[in-house]
């Protein structure tokens, strides 16, 4: 016969009489049957339970360890131990400690329960199936056994168990716990089985017109069927019975946003704050509304109200910065995105976008050391490489530059992100001297971009500048000028081009037009002043090289060219 149960005989030795209940019996046990434990052992397992009362689970696993001492056979102090070594993270003492309660009361329905939980924890899913077919043996009415038994079936795929489980969940008027409700509406969803969601949520309603679970999931099957007027009808009502119910409000709230409804979105996350002002989702729900309706201000206030309400939260920050980057105001957007980094030190996209919005704003410098957190947080990613290596090549560190844009080019999946890549890699290797290498991705680039402007673009100007392919160079040019007939650069390229080739009237076409488009370019004012020297213009080109000499200081070249005039 088992041992009884420890807290029993405490019970024993307080009343004068003994019972030792099983989970399957309630008769009575004959005084001569069981061992009354030693005092000191119950004295120490109730100063367990009190420290255990109090949430201080590791003075309590003193006291079970003391009471070990005077009872080595108790399954409760087992247990006891191994739950207080489950709430302290340590699972292996946790599960030694268990099975050695079950070796001493193997019919433990909660010894039984807390290795399921423990097994599950570890993702040993057939050993946990095999705990809880252990506990309906013994109880097959237990509700957690049949509801944890039906999550693991709807897991393996076993659709008709979990189906069965749940069956005898209702039949004994229980509801299944939401996990399970919802893994299995999930899967009619998936197989469109409208039938079998509606008479499942339609039974939960049954069983509690309170719970609003019920008439939340058959407002998913009558949204997936097209009908959204009815799934709002069915997500209002679940948030009437139950008005903290955030997955309705974000199924409302992608309707409305769909629909342009953002009334109906500012009210819905209102009342969403007024009955919890701590759910952050709805403040930033509610800044979506606003912006979507086209209050960019009053977006931007509810967004910084939520930032100092939530001040460990980086949600408000991250979607301020997105704003004030689709404003163009980059200069906030990096405010936004430094706070993201402060919260989130660890969180490489605040750190990438923060160098971002710094790039953005001409902070080219500044950019770097953002840039370079971000390759640090995240070491195989495109992004980080790859505006790291172009911010080093537009600093002019182009040996630096050219191994991160190698990494890059070889850490996306992305055609665009490839191409972006292999040009601005091409335009490094040019600078460089590379131009076997510039030239291969050139035309790599080209092949999968034959249309893309800046590709064609930076191959004539670099095979321009060393003299070489002139013909191929202007066809290119030309192309370029096609798809972006007022792109500076680009006007800049061609002139120059009918400069090598002696057009020169084109050439001065051309590069006049760039200079108008960017007068703040001092290669377009030395390449002006180089056509207005030709037709012997000396004022003019000196004018020229003197407002190129304004814009590039250190420009050396430049300064020699007007040593000849001085």
């Amino acid at each position: 016969m088992r041992r009884c149960a420890l807290i029993t005989l405490i019970s024993i030795l307080i009343t004068g009489f003994s019972s030792c209940v099983g989970p399957r019996s309630l008769t009575p046990v004959e005084s001569s049957k069981f061992t009354i434990p030693h005092k000191r052992a119950i004295a120490f397992f109730v100063d367990g339970l009190n420290k255990d009362m109090d949430r201080k689970p590791g003075e309590a696993l003193l006291s079970y360890q003391e009471a070990l001492l005077y009872d080595s056979t108790s399954a409760d102090i087992y247990l006891a131990i191994g739950k207080d070594y489950l709430l302290l993270g340590k699972e292996e003492l946790g599960l030694r400690s268990l099975k050695t309660a079950l070796r001493l009361d193997p019919e433990s329905i909660e010894a039984w329960s807390f290795l399921t939980e423990l097994e599950l924890r570890k993702g040993n899913i057939d050993k946990a199936e095999t705990a809880l077919n252990t506990i309906l043996e013994l109880d097959s009415l237990n509700l957690l056994a049949l509801n944890q038994s039906a999550i693991i079936a709807l897991q393996k795929e076993k659709i008709n168990s979990a189906e069965r489980f749940v069956r005898q969940l209702m039949m004994l008027g229980a509801k299944p716990m939401p996990a399970l409700m919802m893994g299995l509406g999930d899967h009619y969803l998936d197989n469109r089985k409208t039938d079998k969601g509606m008479a499942l949520f339609g039974r939960l309603i049954e069983l509690d017109p309170r719970d609003g679970l019920g008439y939340f999931g058959q407002g998913m099957f009558f949204e997936q069927q097209g009908d959204t007027a009815g799934a709002v009808s069915l997500y209002r009502q679940a948030l009437i019975v139950m008005p903290k119910f955030p997955e309705a409000v974000a199924r409302l709230s992608q309707i409305y946003m769909s629909r342009g409804d953002w009334d109906a979105g500012l009210e819905l996350f209102s009342e969403a704050i007024a009955i919890d002002s701590t759910d952050i989702d709805a403040f930033l729900g509610k800044a979506v509304m606003y912006r979507g309706r086209g209050e960019v201000n009053a977006a931007n206030l509810i967004l910084q109200d939520a930032s100092k309400r939530f001040p460990q939260d980086a949600r408000p920050s991250y979607d301020l910065g997105q704003f004030f980057m689709q404003d163009q105001r980059y200069i906030d957007a990096f405010q936004s995105y430094k706070n993201v980094t402060k919260v989130l030190p660890q969180n490489g996209g605040g750190w990438l976008n923060a160098g971002l919005a710094l790039l953005f704003a001409d902070s080219v410098a500044q950019s770097e050391h953002y840039f370079r957190k971000a390759v640090e947080i995240l070491p195989g990613n495109f992004q980080p490489l790859f505006y790291l290596g172009t911010v080093l090549a537009q600093l002019d560190r182009n040996e630096e530059a050219i191994p991160y844009l190698e990494s890059s080019l070889g850490n996306d999946s992305n055609i665009g992100g490839k191409i972006l890549a292999m040009s601005t890699l091409a335009s490094v290797y040019d600078a460089t001297g590379q131009f076997v290498r510039a030239d291969t991705l050139f035309e790599r680039s080209l092949r999968l971009a034959p249309d893309n402007g800046t590709i064609l673009n930076n191959y004539a100007y670099s095979l321009c500048e060393r003299d070489q392919r002139l013909d191929d160079a202007r066809i290119m040019a030309e192309k370029a000028i096609s798809i972006e007939p007022d792109n500076a650069s680009f006007l800049d390229t061609i002139g120059w081009i009918y400069f090598k080739l002696e057009e020169v009237e084109a050439a001065l076409q051309y590069i006049l037009q760039s200079w108008t488009n960017r007068p703040e370019s001092a290669e377009v004012a030395s390449h002006l002043a180089e056509i207005y020297q030709y037709f012997e213009q000396v004022d003019n080109a000196v004018s020229m090289w003197k407002k190129a000499l304004d814009l590039d200081p250190d420009n050396l070249e430049i300064k020699e060219k007007l040593k000849q005039y001085e």
